[in-house]
């Protein structure tokens, strides 16, 4: 997630200035260079070719009925169901176990988490016995009042869209699964590739505040504290995050199927 925490560094490069002159080090162009050419390296590497490189590659023959191994998207016979992939050694299982309801738990555990994730501080600043509370808003609204608008967009849309996308995303899904419902069935499969790949994003916040503890201690001068609300924030962004691991998307087909 190297690309999330230079955006986070961002974030609190825009809080650090408020306190002291800062200037950006060797290390944090080598940070950028990294991300660029890792950012890079993405573009032009797929991981599906790095798999189809290794022994076994593409299967030749296969009975009627086959299962696709869920790390390295091997098609082999589903009669080698709880046995080691022979390409990547990863357990071979037709479905995840227990998906739906393990989904569901996870949901409507972010769901109880995200309103005190909103509404707690997230953070504290404390300058001379003074303490001003921060939460996630009241930092979006800090960075539009400093003129940093595209910046502001990214802490909104990462920090409190993506995981309202997640979370309803995952309901509505999870609702027509139990639906045996075969509406929509491409575009919840892209849906649920979208809410896997964004969601690492919700991080940003997360970074930022860990940057801010770390550099800001001044004793009675300027002092940054975690708060609740940061706790509940990052339980938020981690249930989510396995809540989308959890799901399996051949689930929904399976259910307009029956």
């Amino acid at each position: 997630m190297i690309e999330v925490y230079l955006v986070g560094c961002c974030v609190a490069y825009t809080r650090l200035e408020q306190v002291g002159n800062v200037t950006i080090g060797l290390g944090g162009w080598s940070l950028i260079g990294a991300c660029v050419a890792w950012l890079m390296l993405a573009l032009k590497l797929d991981a599906r070719m790095v798999w189809e490189a290794l022994p076994p590659g593409h299967a030749r023959s296969l009975p009627a009925s086959s299962i696709s191994c869920r790390t390295c998207e091997l098609l082999v016979d589903a009669r080698l169901q709880q046995q080691p992939c022979p390409r990547c050694g990863a357990v071979l299982l037709r479905r995840k176990p227990d998906s739906l309801r393990r989904t569901t738990a996870l949901v409507m555990t972010g769901f109880l988490l995200y309103v005190p994730a909103n509404i707690l501080p997230v953070l504290t600043i404390e300058r001379f016995g003074k303490q001003e509370p921060n939460t996630i808003i009241g930092g979006v609204h800090e960075l539009i009042v400093n003129g940093l608008w595209p910046l502001a967009i990214v802490v909104f849309t990462a920090s409190v869209l993506v995981p309202l996308l997640k979370l309803f995303g995952l309901t509505l899904m999870l609702f027509l699964t139990r639906m045996h419902s075969a509406r929509w069935l491409m575009m919840r499969t892209r849906l649920y590739r979208l809410i896997d790949m964004i969601g690492r994003w919700s991080n940003i916040d997360l970074f930022m505040i860990s940057l801010l503890v770390a550099m800001i201690q001044f004793g009675a001068l300027t002092t940054v504290r975690p708060q609740p609300g940061a706790i509940a924030f990052a339980a938020v962004v981690v249930i989510t995050m396995i809540a989308s691991r959890c799901f399996d998307t051949r689930l929904m087909w399976d259910a307009a199927e029956s």
